[in-house]
């Protein structure tokens, strides 16, 4: 059937599609991150030198990886793809039913090349090729015969895209349902995301992800190899790419699948609430992960992030001498940690503002 089937063969060019990008990575511009956590979380780090890559499902915010998806497929759209695809659908069943008669006298070449001049029009050099291979080959060839079998063939095009019309409009809603599934559930479940912020000063990131000012805020050198695990130059994944915020959810339908911004439209649009985040993150496929760890909850994902990425740690300005103590501790447990700076943040005396100092 011609719209199941054609969706059938779109779903997974619409995954890949969706993890298409024009390469919008951090770049020497922007040579620091900063994850804020809580104290629990980055003793973990430092003692284990990993972190979490976290599914969508996971996530504080409901809508992660969760675009509006109305109508992947429209009549709109498939329409324009059977007027591309009518005539090379025909070019391929016509090969296949003249093959038998013909493979004796012409070639497949020749045989593919008669049906696409019977469907297609030709230019001025096919056309005396293939009408002239035509009578040298075949007896009795008649050029006005050729001509009616050829507008017979051409006939059938209308009804043929009214077939398609009439199927769309009957599985057009199962096919989005299905399309939809595969992008909200399928493919969200197979990704992890690893999330910073450019902001190494945000008040509510500390509030939010760092219990409250009690936990701590790590500074990462992007340029670490960690933040770049590109497989090869086409690899959509394994990069930091930049957060757009938006009042309302993008839209994903085909078109914009084909375009350039799918990546863009499926993981990294959030809603504007979330700006003062100024998040850049990675995304990565879980089954990569460099570690997995059993949880009751389920299995999580960990990537390593070595020391030699880490510039500095800092503590919120409520932390506690024991969480001082137990980052100290750890970093002398550990190697190649001499480099880190340790600071603590405290209330500016005037503005709503904090300042960081070495300790």
């Amino acid at each position: 059937m011609l719209v199941t089937e054609y969706a059938a063969a779109r779903v997974h060019l619409i995954q890949q599609a969706a993890l298409r990008t024009t390469g919008r990575t951090i770049r020497n511009e922007l040579v620091r991150a900063y994850k804020y956590m809580t104290s629990e979380g980055g003793i973990r780090f430092l003692r284990s030198w990993c972190l979490r890559i976290t599914p969508p499902a996971d996530f504080n915010d409901p809508f992660e990886l969760r675009p509006q998806i109305q109508q992947v497929f429209t009549e709109e759209y498939l329409d324009v793809q059977f007027q591309a695809a009518v005539p090379q659908m025909a070019i391929t069943e016509l090969t296949e039913q003249l093959t038998p008669t013909l493979g004796a006298i012409l070639t497949q070449e020749e045989i593919t090349d008669m049906v696409t001049y019977m469907v297609t029009p030709p230019d001025a050099n096919t056309h005396s090729r293939v009408l002239e291979n035509l009578e040298r080959k075949i007896p009795r060839f008649s050029r006005a015969t050729f001509a009616q079998l050829q507008q017979q063939v051409k006939s059938q095009w209308p009804t043929l895209m009214q077939q398609a019309r009439e199927l769309a409009a009957t599985h057009l809603p199962r096919v989005n349902s299905i399309v939809k599934h595969e992008l909200t559930e399928e493919l969200s479940a197979k990704l992890g995301v690893l999330c910073f912020s450019r902001n190494a000063n945000q008040p509510l990131m500390w509030a939010h992800y760092a219990d409250s000012h009690k936990g701590l805020m790590f500074e990462f050198d992007t340029a670490h190899p960690t933040f770049n695990r590109k497989r090869s130059a086409d690899d959509d994944f394994g990069c930091l790419r930049p957060v757009s915020y938006s009042k309302v959810r993008p839209e994903m339908t085909m078109p914009s699948l084909d375009g350039d911004n799918a990546f863009e439209i499926f993981a990294l649009t959030k809603a504007d609430q979330w700006s003062y985040e100024e998040e850049i993150r990675l995304i990565w496929p879980l089954k990569f992960s460099d570690k997995t760890v059993d949880t009751p909850s389920g299995p999580i994902g960990l990537l390593s992030c070595p020391s030699s990425a880490v510039l500095s740690v800092t503590l919120g300005c409520k932390a506690s001498e024991r969480t001082l103590n137990e980052v100290r501790q750890a970093l002398r447990s550990q190697p190649d940690t001499a480099h880190i700076t340790v600071r603590k943040a405290q209330l500016d005396e005037t503005a709503f503002e904090l300042n960081y100092y070495d300790i």
